[in-house]
């Protein structure tokens, strides 16, 4: 008895394409957008710093999946309701897949004030606690979507 096999099975192996780099400049470029307002006082993302980690984009069964988990470290602005300009800066220890796609756990935030601490400048560190989580997780989710958008056809 003969059986007949597809003539490429090859879909149904791994295939991955390192997008590191890539996913640097989309950090770079899409986390300063991220700005927050309330009761007169502005925060934003200022600039990232530092993407560390590995981005990979992979094909298992005909069926795309992605791979990253990054340290991402950048530095935020902010402006009190009296005027006070504030900096700082925010590590997040781990952006990744199992945390932006399957929610086994929440993000981390590691908070600091570069500016000199003063009640503005506490008022302005605990809007950017509050509110810049929510908004860094919309880009967060977004990243994963880009990420296939940019670089699925390339392992089809």
């Amino acid at each position: 008895m003969s059986s007949s096999m597809p003539y490429s099975t090859a879909n149904w192996h791994w295939k991955n394409k390192t997008v590191t780099p890539w996913a640097k400049e989309w950090f770079e470029r899409e986390l300063p957008e991220v700005e927050v307002a309330d009761q007169g006082a502005v925060v934003k993302v200022d600039r990232v710093v530092e993407v560390d980690g590995d981005v990979e984009l992979g094909r298992r069964k005909s069926k795309l999946i992605t791979i990253y988990d990054c340290k991402v470290v950048l530095y935020w602005k902010g402006t009190a309701a009296d005027g006070t300009e504030v900096e700082g800066k925010l590590t997040i220890p781990e952006v990744s897949h199992e945390i932006t796609l399957d929610g086994l756990s929440d993000y981390v935030y590691e908070w600091s004030l570069t500016s000199e601490a003063s009640p503005e400048a506490n008022a302005v560190l605990a809007l950017a606690k509050a509110k810049l989580p929510a908004a860094l997780e919309a880009k967060f989710t977004a990243f994963p979507v880009a990420l296939v958008e940019t670089h699925g056809k390339d392992i089809m």
